[in-house]
């Protein structure tokens, strides 16, 4: 109560760390990377720190983690059963262990705050949001887990929590490979001194084949493709920025691919179409399945009908009579189920039935009966 009243004296802004304090949208998330890179001031600063903005939201990072992160602190894995459709991977880049973690308060926390409010706005598990911001740094966690807590980045990158609902139409579209290699060139040739462990040409040394290593040329090949496909859409919301006037932008390679990743995004762009394409052949077989099963059954009614309709036209036209069988003074119930399973029988097989008086007939009530 006393701190309320001092924080109260002294005038302080009650909204802080609230939901108003920061952002809880897609949509202003696109916004805030559309101030940087549309800003005035140098586009190389602008790049950074849309980068930095990005990196902290979806990474629930600090502004000094960031800062002295490297390419080689972070890695990539194909995420399986997240997509719609076989055809598109589901990439999911992730920072490693070796990359510094400062846990203390910065002005940079805000990103981190609405990040993890914007999960919890979505109905993310508590769990979940503390493995992604390292809130829990329990010895399975820090050891053995990935750091990939799925439902909060299904829900970061816009989509729900369930599985199998990521899609990207331009994930769907390749970039021919002779276009890639023109993005970091000298990769390839770097790739391949580290297959064949080629010597260092300063010491002689043979280069080394780590993990880290593989990692990270895995994470440059994915980000050359990556840098293609999201190239596309930048330059159709940032039409001016100077980074589109390198020669690469004009190549005739990315001319093509730009015109494909254009009409499969204006055709294909929905994922509810892409899961009913998916599922609509299943229920396209369920229902030919019922179909059959009904109108078998139909039929075999249908026939039975038939049978007692040609009867009792045959009854009425006298070309058939009922069949009865009675003894001297036995009119009981018994009798009378015989007669109907008789009848039943006949009409079953399609029998015309004879007709035998009863010789226990002695007098004109009986014959009545009879």
């Amino acid at each position: 109560m006393k701190e309320f009243e001092v924080s109260r004296d002294n005038f302080e802004d009650r909204g802080e760390g609230t939901l108003a304090d920061g952002y809880t949208s897609l949509d202003q998330v696109s916004k805030i990377v559309q101030f940087y890179l549309n800003g005035q001031r140098n586009h190389g600063e602008n790049l950074r720190d849309a980068l930095a903005f990005l990196f902290s939201h979806y990474f629930l990072l600090r502004g000094e983690s960031i800062r002295n992160a490297e390419l080689t602190d972070f890695q990539t894995i194909n995420l399986d059963f997240e997509s719609v459709r076989p055809n598109i991977k589901c990439p999911a880049l992730y920072p490693s262990r070796d990359l510094p973690y400062y846990n203390f308060w910065l002005v940079t926390h805000i990103n981190r705050g609405s990040a993890a409010r914007m999960a919890d706005l979505a109905g993310v598990n508590e769990d979940q949001i503390r493995r992604l911001g390292r809130w829990k740094n329990t010895t399975i966690n820090g050891a053995y887990l990935t750091g990939l807590p799925r439902e909060v980045m299904r829900v970061m990158a816009g989509f729900t929590v369930q599985q199998g609902q990521f899609y990207l139409p331009r994930a769907s579209v390749d970039p021919h490979e002779s276009f890639c290699k023109m993005i970091f060139p000298d990769l390839d040739v770097w790739h391949d001194r580290l297959t064949a462990k080629q010597a260092n040409p300063n010491n002689e040394d043979e280069m080394e084949v780590t993990v880290a290593a593989k990692a990270f040329f895995e994470f440059m090949f994915l980000l050359r493709k990556t840098i293609i496909q999201d190239a596309v859409f930048m330059i159709e919301k940032f039409p001016t920025h100077p980074l589109w006037q390198n020669s690469l932008f004009s190549h005739e390679l990315f001319t093509d691919y730009r015109e494909r990743m254009l009409i499969v995004a204006q055709e294909d762009n929905d994922p509810v179409n892409a899961l009913l394409q998916r599922c609509v052949p299943i229920l396209e077989g369920k229902i030919k399945c019922m179909h059959h099963d009904l109108s078998t059954r139909l039929d075999t009614q249908s026939a039975s009908q038939e049978k007692i309709i040609d009867y009792i036209t045959r009854l009425v036209t006298g070309q058939a009579t009922i069949p009865q069988q009675s003894e001297p003074n036995s009119f009981s119930s018994s009798n009378a189920m015989d007669h109907s399973q008789t009848f039943h029988g006949n009409i079953n097989n399609n029998v015309v039935p004879c007709y035998r008086m009863s010789r226990g007939i002695v007098s004109v009530n009986d014959l009545w009966r009879e």
